[in-house]
């Protein structure tokens, strides 16, 4: 396995937070672990980044989501754009539908806030196994369709959203993009997926040749899809968007998979499955990286790259 050399440190500070391999945890000390994780992957936030937490309401109860917006000037500037409402970013984020909240894609969202000039808005769905599928998709649903129903209230342009997300996140926006695709009102304008599930079946080959990569094996990709869908569940487009009839209409996607993953191939079989039916859809793999890797974010050249792969997506697809 040839990491990309800051990936080693990245790999050891994570694994540092954890006594065990994660999923031989309790969810409850899973979702510690992951908390103190992320907080020390938390920078500090881009200057002119503002935020408030506000509720959504969706089908189990309030959602509650955190709306980022970037200084207005500096916003405007580099959203390429000196009048009108913002675009806006709804963020998904990642945790094998298990851990993860507002706090633990702050550094992420709150990047995309200050580089794209687009307000940001992430949701915390509900979690497995307490809510299992379909209660995240059915959260990421409704946010979406929230925010794209009441542009006032977020001061944004609802005809300029992307949606985004990474691992579980990347599955919940692939299949909500694909759920809305025949709404009325404005579509996504884009789709942006970094290393996510889109599949049912472990046959393709990165689920062996990675299967023991770090801080995602083909065993925890099983554990989790266990967790989140029940030991009973069939292929349905809403958790496994590569089962769908069709793919057609969709908005643009730039799908960002990692080299040492187990997931890698599905974004190359998804990229592929999306062209087939006429959708614009870029992979770049992430070479010497590993899933997760996001948080190298300010550490990593390989991470940095992929990163500013995604404004640049969101600058163009927003103008």
């Amino acid at each position: 396995m040839t990491l990309e050399p800051e990936m080693h440190a990245f790999i050891a500070r994570t694994e540092s937070f954890y006594a065990a391999n994660a999923v031989e945890l309790s969810v409850a000390e899973q979702r510690e672990m992951y908390r103190r994780l992320c907080q020390e992957f938390t920078p500090d936030r881009p200057m002119g980044v503002l935020s408030h937490d506000a509720e959504i309401e969706g089908p189990g109860g309030p959602i509650p989501v955190r709306h980022y917006y970037a200084d207005a000037s500096k916003g405007a500037e580099k959203a390429g754009q000196d009048k009108g409402p913002p675009a806006c970013v709804l963020y998904l984020h990642g945790g094998g539908f298990v851990v993860g909240d507002l706090d633990s894609h702050d550094f992420i969202c709150a990047h995309f806030a200050a580089e794209t000039g687009a307000n940001v808005i992430a949701v915390d769905y509900r979690l497995a196994p307490e809510h299992k599928f379909p209660a995240a998709f059915e959260d990421a649903l409704a946010a979406y369709r929230a925010v794209r129903g009441q542009p006032e209230r977020w001061g944004i342009d609802a005809e300029r959203i992307v949606v985004a997300g990474d691992s579980a996140g990347a599955n919940l926006t692939a299949a909500v993009v694909l759920a809305s695709r025949d709404d009325t009102g404005p579509r996504a304008v884009g789709q942006i997926l970094f290393y996510g599930r889109f599949g049912w079946g472990f046959d393709l080959p990165s689920f062996q040749t990675e299967a023991d990569a770090p801080l995602l094996t083909t065993s925890d990709v099983r554990y989790y899809r266990k967790v989140y869908c029940g030991p009973d569940a069939e292929p349905d487009p809403r958790h496994s968007p590569l089962t769908a009839t069709g793919l057609s209409r969709l908005p643009p996607a730039l799908l960002l998979p990692v080299e040492h993953d187990p997931l890698r191939d599905e974004s190359f079989a998804y990229g592929e499955a999306l062209r087939a039916d006429g959708v614009d859809a870029e992979v770049h793999l992430g070479v010497g990286l590993v899933h997760g890797s996001l948080r190298a974010l300010h550490t990593s050249p390989g991470v940095h790259k992929m990163v500013d792969l995604a404004v640049s997506a969101i600058k163009t697809w927003a103008r």
